[in-house]
């Protein structure tokens, strides 16, 4: 290849990839994880909820389309973690352990978890420790699973077998329905849906006060304008208003 020929055909490969790049950009892709009315659902084919509108008016304000990429809660992480995705939302508890792998943004929703059983089952549950005898479900990667693995097991109130973790929280409501799990443990915003789409009632609620944020690969060029836009979206009382859409 003659030298003159080798500068066109890299001047073109600098084209292409720049051009991919733009691309790119133009595009916001967003983590859910759609297994959690009100929050993230799929209606049909269509992808609704809370975090979905945010996401999308969050696109909407840095002047982006939007791709939603739908997988497993803990797996969410994992893809923020490698990039593929420029944000998650799905209802992700900001915690220590997770910003070190990630960045989050600012706070837009507060609330603790929530602890729901059969309408017949009789027992009741006047403090955590009483959950320690039971069989108890929660999502996986959830912080509801943590708090009992930290809060029970860890401390030896619990035997371990007694946690049953499941990849939805559909799929453990399901077993509450034909008894082969006695309790379901996930955040209140959700279970509140949970007991109007299923024959289950609230048993107990454990006040843990946790903020939801929005995940964000570590020090990506996208975070500082994801979280302007979020701000904007707070401050103008849009978030609280798509909240209230779905909840009221």
């Amino acid at each position: 290849m003659n030298r003159r020929l080798f500068y066109i055909s890299f001047l073109i490969l600098i084209l292409l990839i720049g051009g991919c790049e733009k691309q790119r950009n133009k595009v916001l892709y967003i983590g859910t994880h759609a297994d959690y009315p009100p929050f993230e659902y799929l209606d049909e084919e269509t992808f609704r909820g809370i975090d979905i509108e945010i996401g999308k008016k969050i696109a909407d304000k840095m002047g982006m389309e939007y791709k939603i990429r739908d997988t497993e809660f803990d797996k969410l992480l994992t893809l923020v973690q490698n990039g593929e995705v420029d944000l998650a939302i799905s209802a992700i508890t900001i915690t220590s352990e997770r910003s070190r792998v990630i960045d989050f943004s600012q706070p837009y929703y507060v609330t603790n978890q929530e602890v729901l059983t059969r309408y017949d089952n009789p027992a009741v549950i006047r403090n955590p420790q009483d959950l320690a005898e039971f069989r108890i479900g929660a999502q996986n990667g959830t912080t509801g699973m943590l708090y009992i693995k930290e809060h029970l097991i860890d401390k030896q109130l619990m035997n371990p077998e007694n946690l049953i973790t499941y990849s939805t929280n559909n799929e453990a409501v399901a077993a509450i329905l034909a008894r082969n799990l006695d309790y379901l443990i996930l955040d209140a915003s959700a279970a509140e849906a949970f007991t109007k789409l299923n024959s289950v009632k609230k048993a107990y609620t454990v006040e843990t006060h946790e903020s939801y944020g929005i995940a964000m690969p570590k020090e990506s060029n996208l975070n500082h304008k994801i979280k302007a836009a979020l701000q904007d979206l707070i401050d103008k009382g849009e978030v609280l208003k798509i909240i209230q859409d779905y909840t009221y």
